[in-house]
């Protein structure tokens, strides 16, 4: 594994290269778009996880820490809009890609990490972009935080204030600037046309007409879900079935579309 600062756009950004095990390394790169806040935390074993499964089938894996969030540099104060996680992003797309020497990649979007790898998506350099428990709007999926941040703080055996002053709000540990989660509340995902990749897969415990509807794959998984219960958000979140799906999905991919690197 390599881990080091990547410079974007002026930014330093933590990202990790996982190198695929064995020799086979004909299949395309995958990056992975972490989730936001608690969720950031409460999936990152999950992912890891992923990523070893994913490099013992041949796959390079990237992955990467948004600006202001985890190991990259900065704080959430630093971020003035979601174009900025967007741009980080993209680049970390270039950074694999130019590693792999691979015309496009695969990406895998987590959560609120889905609005930042269909971002991607819509450059035309992705093949296979599947989304992992994605919400259709932002700003449900902000709701549903915001419900178990006021039932914590009902909860709580003191009075307790947090920071909600226009300014800035915090939703469950972490202090967004309002900018930012105004931005958020706007996006909803739109119909696979506004899209250039060649697949759209969401793999959800749910299944949703309305994805199917604007285009996109859906594999269900029978698998708990419960992003909305307060009393797991400090447990990790360890899925056995939507990660294999997951491998299933991309390496299906790279087997029916083989990658033929550049000639020197």
């Amino acid at each position: 594994m390599d881990g080091n600062l990547i410079q974007i756009n002026n930014r330093q950004v933590f990202g990790y290269i996982h190198e695929p095990v064995g020799s086979d390394q004909s299949k395309l790169p995958v990056l992975i778009c972490p989730s936001l806040g608690h969720e950031y935390y409460r999936t990152h074993w999950c992912i890891r996880r992923l990523t070893t499964q994913l490099t013992r089938s041949g796959f390079t894996v990237g992955r990467f820490d948004y600006s202001g969030t985890g190991d990259s540099a900065g704080s959430l104060n630093d971020v003035a809009s979601i174009q900025q996680w967007m741009e980080d992003t993209y680049g970390m797309a270039c950074h694999l890609q130019n590693i792999t020497e691979s015309p496009q990649i695969h990406v895998l979007g987590l959560r609120m990490g889905a609005i930042f790898a269909a971002a991607v998506a819509a450059t035309g350099m992705v093949d296979e972009l599947v989304l992992w428990e994605p919400t259709r709007s932002a700003k449900h999926m902000l709701d549903q935080w915001r419900c178990m941040h006021e039932t914590m703080i009902d909860l709580w055996m003191t009075p307790l204030k947090t920071v909600d002053d226009g300014r800035s709000e915090e939703i469950l540990g972490a202090i967004y600037p309002r900018p930012i989660l105004d931005e958020l509340e706007s996006f909803t995902f739109g119909n696979i046309a506004d899209l250039k990749c060649t697949t759209a897969t969401v793999v959800s415990t749910r299944k949703q007409l309305e994805w199917e509807q604007e285009g996109y794959q859906q594999r269900v998984v029978e698998e708990p879900s419960d992003w909305e219960q307060l009393s797991m958000i400090e447990q990790a979140w360890l899925p056995t079935q939507s990660p294999s799906s997951i491998r299933q999905i991309l390496a299906q991919s790279a087997l029916s579309k083989p990658i033929v690197h550049p000639v020197a």
